[in-house]
């Protein structure tokens, strides 16, 4: 529910700090009559920084409804100051990019932060899914490197430790040399 200029700062903040090795995209929403207003815009400036991807959303459809007048993309994104801002009116589209962008080879994990005090026009993130193959499994297990694991887990028997190993590993076969 991060909507003011410096909770959006600040929840960006925290998740930068506890989530430093994720790819971190942030989708906000502009939806409260402030946050709608150009002369508001502001405001915002830098809020987004913290993000490897930024994105802001607004709907046409809460303009009219308020009675607001629409928003100009760039002056959006010339507020916000945040190099590579995306900005999206159409709810597809914000869905068709966060789709692409959480499913992108980054090589990091991703965490997909989505603020907002309204609804994003009702988008249903559950099909989001990660499609990235995961990483290829190892063929072999240079078990020395792990053998004080073998220990904390009181494995005293190597092809027991072996077997563990190979478990949480996720490799299939286990091939005792």
């Amino acid at each position: 529910f991060a909507h003011a200029p410096s909770k959006l700062k600040a929840t960006l903040q925290a998740i930068r700090e506890n989530f430093s090795d994720y790819h971190l995209i942030a989708c906000f929403e502009l939806h409260t009559y402030s946050s709608l207003n150009e002369a508001f815009l502001k405001e915002y400036n830098q809020s987004m920084e913290g993000a490897d991807e930024a994105i802001v959303f607004y709907s046409k459809e809460a303009l009219h409804i308020k009675g607001l007048e629409d928003l100009d993309s760039n002056a959006i994104k010339a507020h916000f100051n945040t190099h590579g801002l995306h900005v999206f009116n159409n709810k597809e589209d914000l869905w068709n990019y966060v789709h692409s962008s959480v499913n992108s080879q980054t090589g990091k994990p991703i965490c997909l932060l989505l603020m907002s005090s309204g609804t994003f026009e009702g988008i249903d993130w559950a099909p989001i899914k990660m499609e990235r193959k995961p990483e290829p499994k190892p063929e072999y297990i240079d078990w020395e490197y792990y053998k004080p694991l073998m220990y904390d887990h009181h494995l005293n028997d190597n092809n027991r430790f072996v077997d563990f190993l190979c478990r949480v590993l996720g490799v299939q076969e286990t091939h005792y040399i």
